[in-house]
């Protein structure tokens, strides 16, 4: 059994310029596969969780940082 993959597009606009008057998407044609390109098999991806919490200063996160490593929680410090 063959499915025909479509993708969505901007339909035409009443001007001409591209785009649709109400700014629904309208099919388009199928994305093609360069010539030659294989599938590669999927990775699974673990499951994570994390919080990420703005401090006020370098102090406040040290503070928090060693509060939560007590509490047995895995941290990093990531300062941006």
């Amino acid at each position: 059994m063959t499915t025909k993959q479509n993708t969505l597009t901007p339909g035409p606009s009443p001007g001409g310029r591209g785009g649709s008057r109400n700014g629904a998407l309208t099919p388009g044609p199928s994305p093609r596969r360069r010539r030659g390109s294989r599938d590669k098999p999927s990775l699974p991806i673990p499951s994570l969780l994390q919080i990420v919490v703005e401090c006020g200063s370098e102090r406040e996160q040290q503070d928090l940082f060693e509060r939560l490593r007590k509490e047995g929680y895995p941290c990093r410090v990531l300062t941006l």
